[in-house]
């Protein structure tokens, strides 16, 4: 079993989603970060990674933001 990172890249995020059962794309999990309706790290280069509980909150959730 592979160990998924502790930070996420938002096509990561969308990999894990949609392997989950949803169909969620990594331009959806880009406009999700950017509006601020799932929260993000910026990190130095202007990049920005989403914390794997973030995503699992979303798997739990009967809701995710919408698209």
């Amino acid at each position: 079993m592979t160990q998924v990172p502790l930070f996420l890249t938002p096509r990561q995020a969308a990999e894990r989603l949609t392997n989950a059962g949803l169909s969620i794309t990594e331009d959806t999990v880009r406009r999700w970060a950017r509006k601020g309706q799932i929260e993000r790290v910026q990190l130095p280069g202007g990049e920005y990674r989403i914390h794997r509980d973030v995503v699992d909150g979303l798997l739990a959730s009967t809701t995710v933001p919408a698209a």
